[in-house]
């Protein structure tokens, strides 16, 4: 029974909340899953500094869930310490944003992925630069709403991103959305359904690429990128992480 612990990188009870509702439909079989907060931290990851502090919290919470859990989501469309959290177990850690663009590949010739704000179009194209996957890009377009605006239930949020899924379509090509950030994944089927177009809630897939990469068996490689070099440094301030230095 595989058992997957979804970490939401911000402090706001009530995305989780939400972060959950969406996922719910989606468990099948006997997949169970957990959705916690990180203890300190953003309310909303909107910058970058967000993104910083809110990564290093998600890590803290894998590393001490690390014999509990079969693998990990990080919740947010910014995969914040996806790749600090890859280095501290081998079990699957799969972020939104990575898996929400891995999947919109199978489903089309360009992806168009839709975000929040202004401020955070170039923290996405260098998301899309590091995953390899510039080429598929159509583009990216912000709805111009902050997560705290998002999770408490503006009415006009579907409304945003019909807006901007349809410039998406008419004017950069795109065949597929991919919506990034975790608190909009519930939007997901009626937007599809008014676009005409695949649209891809990114928590969504991360969750499904998580779970089947346990059933496949197949764990995180740490040869080279995530590998542990064997140090006798010190690490202070963040004792839990001293064992990563020797795995």
């Amino acid at each position: 029974m595989p058992q997957i612990l979804v970490v939401n990188p911000n402090t706001s009870k009530k995305s989780s909340e939400v972060i959950k509702m969406a996922l719910l439909p989606y468990l099948t079989g006997d997949l169970l899953i957990d959705v916690v907060n990180s203890k300190a931290g953003p309310e909303g990851i909107d910058t970058l500094l967000d993104i910083a502090i809110s990564g290093i919290e998600a890590v803290k919470i894998v590393v001490e869930n690390r014999d509990k859990y079969d693998g990990f989501v990080i919740a947010c469309g910014a995969d914040p310490g996806v790749d600090l959290a890859r280095q501290v177990t081998k079990k699957p850690v799969v972020g939104s944003a990575e898996a929400g663009m891995l999947l919109a590949c199978t489903l089309g010739s360009k992806f168009t992925m839709l975000t929040g704000l202004q401020a955070e179009i170039p923290i996405l194209y260098e998301l899309v630069s590091k995953y390899g996957l510039e080429k598929r890009l159509a583009s990216i377009i912000p709805v111009h709403m902050d997560t705290s605006t998002i999770v408490h239930g503006e009415k006009d949020i579907l409304q945003h991103n019909i807006t901007a899924g349809r410039k998406a379509i008419k004017e950069d090509l795109a065949e597929v959305l991919v919506l990034a950030g975790s608190v909009v994944a519930g939007i997901a089927l009626p937007l599809q359904k008014e676009l005409g177009i695949p649209v891809v809630p990114g928590l969504v897939a991360a969750l499904k690429l998580c779970e089947d990469l346990i059933g496949m068996d197949l764990w995180t490689s740490q040869v080279y990128k995530y590998y542990s070099i064997n140090k006798k440094d010190k690490l202070y301030g963040y004792e839990d992480f001293q064992d990563v230095f020797s795995l």
